[in-house]
């Protein structure tokens, strides 16, 4: 398990990614239901971190809604989706690279 959460600490996993798996869901319940005290703190370690880029990318699609209108923000999402190394993550998983 603590190879996993290593892994999952070196790559980027984009906030529509995390919307999508809802992987936090499942690392929140992980955090406090092992009884190994490391994975504990990995795991909540990492919920932390993708928080913290998740409000970041909220606010920064809220200014950019401010700026440019709705259309704009719908755009930039798409884009994301295409560009984002985080989509990339099944790819990683079928390599081996990530469990």
């Amino acid at each position: 398990m603590l190879n996993i959460l290593a892994s999952l600490e070196q790559i980027f996993v984009s906030l529509e990614m995390m919307e999508k798996t809802r992987i936090g869901v499942t690392l929140s319940s992980l955090s406090r239901r092992s009884d190994d005290v490391e994975i504990q703190q990995r795991a909540n370690k990492l919920l932390k971190l993708w928080k913290a880029r998740a409000k970041k990318a909220m606010r920064r699609r809220a200014r950019r809604v401010e700026t440019y209108g709705r259309n704009y923000a719908d755009y930039e999402l798409w884009t994301s989706r295409i560009a984002t190394p985080g989509i990339n993550v099944r790819r990683q998983v079928e390599a081996g690279l990530v469990l």
